[in-house]
């Protein structure tokens, strides 16, 4: 239909121009071959203009979105980090409390040592006041049992500590695994969004 309109007004131009009354003046005809003519360019005009308003919304939504799933990933990165500093933090304590009952420990073997040498010494010296050397027994007793305490105690902050450490690892390494799949999520937003 608009070809024939457009073939119908070439013919009535071309027969304008050579119409031997045409001398400088447009006919009637004429003037409805500009007017349809520029009538179906301003329509074409605005077809083009109102695809290229619709396909600039779609970059424009497609770039907020993708916007807010970088801002979204990015506060999700952010909070895996803070988790894995307090992760980092506790695993310090539990180091630092192995090494307290570890000197603890040494201390107490060290008083226990000293204990037995002084036993030894009231033995080799026949000393044999019955309260002294019943004292010191007593007291290396108690020295053996606070050592023994200890020990169980080391062993089983140890073992706590290393069931902790090793949860902690796990939960680092998912951390890690969480943040690298996010930092691609967002370098594929960042090209999408290119």
């Amino acid at each position: 239909m608009v070809g024939r309109g457009i073939y119908i007004a070439e013919a009535r131009k071309s027969s304008l121009l050579t119409s031997p009354s045409y001398e400088g003046e447009i006919s009637e005809g004429g003037k409805l071959f500009y007017r349809d003519y520029f009538s179906f360019k301003v329509d074409e005009l605005r077809g083009k203009l109102e695809e290229k308003n619709k396909m600039i919304e779609k970059k424009t939504q497609a770039a907020m979105q993708a916007t807010q799933d970088k801002n979204r990933i990015a506060n999700e990165i952010n909070d895996l980090r803070d988790q894995l500093e307090i992760k980092d933090r506790k695993m310090t304590v539990l180091q630092r409390k192995n090494e307290t009952v570890e000197d603890l420990l040494k201390e107490k073997e060290g008083q226990l040592e000293v204990a037995r040498s002084k036993l030894n010494a009231v033995q080799a010296q026949t000393y044999t006041s019955e309260g002294t050397l019943s004292s010191l027994e007593e007291e290396l007793n108690n020295r053996d049992r606070q050592i023994t305490q200890l020990r169980e105690q080391r062993d089983r902050a140890e073992k706590d500590g290393k069931e902790e450490k090793e949860l902690h690892e796990r939960e680092i390494a998912e951390y890690k695994m969480k943040i690298h799949t996010l930092e691609s999520e967002v370098e594929k937003l960042q090209v999408r969004t290119i």
